[in-house]
């Protein structure tokens, strides 16, 4: 994997983190929903990142 995938795949994961991170905090502006919700968000963030570092890894090992 060269240089400019490396740069497109972070800026990606930086627009995905961005957008996540709106979600979370809309989610955060209801009461009732907050507590409920952030483990919910926490939980599927940490899914997400797992694989998209998995999907890094296979990419960097085929080459």
């Amino acid at each position: 994997m060269d240089l400019i995938q490396l740069m497109l795949v972070n800026l990606h994961l930086v627009d995905v983190l961005l957008l996540v991170n709106i979600a979370h905090m809309k989610i955060s502006q209801q009461p009732l929903a907050r507590e409920l919700q952030r483990a919910k968000t926490h939980s599927l963030v940490t899914i997400f990142l797992a694989q998209i570092l998995r999907r890094l890894l296979l990419m960097l090992k085929e080459n």
